[in-house]
């Protein structure tokens, strides 16, 4: 519940004059599309990194709990990824990094709680963005996006029973993609 509570507090830091509020599902996702598929490459790496390290900290908290992993790695292969945004020769390092990465997200049959979850979604969100450098492929940071929500969805959902309904109004929920909107805007 601690960690809920956090990332509401933090999220609220996002807020505008109620962007995402009041949005279902169905609206948001068509929306939050919308946004990320007019932003040019730059607008949605930026996307991608900054989820990249929103979500690094669940990594750790694996690392740390499990002792598997390689944080180091992952925290390397998201500073390449910052690196092409100023530098695009920074990407001739992004094809080691991607075989290096897949290596080292957690396989959820081998660690099945949920801190597993977070991590794997952590480490396959820098994978993702990692392919994205390559192929520029849009679809991959819709994956990103995914990770992320699906990270908070989860959290929401093991402290309480929520229905899809109940789900949409949730404030942590409602401050993930508030913060999503604005960050595509």
């Amino acid at each position: 519940m601690a960690l809920i509570k956090f990332v509401s507090l933090h999220f609220r830091e996002h807020e505008t004059n109620g962007t995402g509020l009041q949005m279902n599902y169905i609206e948001f996702t068509e929306t939050l599309k919308k946004q990320v598929e007019s932003q040019d490459f730059t607008g949605q790496l930026q996307l991608a990194i900054t989820i990249c390290k929103e979500m690094y900290p669940w990594y750790q908290r694996f690392f740390d709990e499990h002792k598997w992993g390689n944080p180091y790695l992952l925290k390397d292969a998201m500073d390449t990824c910052e690196d092409v945004l100023e530098d695009p020769t920074a990407g001739e390092f992004v094809p080691q990094f991607i075989k290096q990465v897949r290596e080292i997200i957690p396989d959820l049959d081998d660690f099945q709680d949920k801190l597993a979850s977070y991590a794997f979604n952590a480490s396959s969100s820098v994978y993702e963005t990692l392919q994205f450098i390559q192929d520029e492929d849009c679809v991959r940071i819709f994956n990103i996006v995914a990770c992320y929500i699906d990270t908070f969805d989860s959290q929401v959902k093991d402290n309480e029973e929520l229905s899809e309904e109940e789900l949409d109004d949730n404030p942590v929920i409602a401050d993930v993609r508030k913060f999503l909107l604005e960050a595509t805007k």
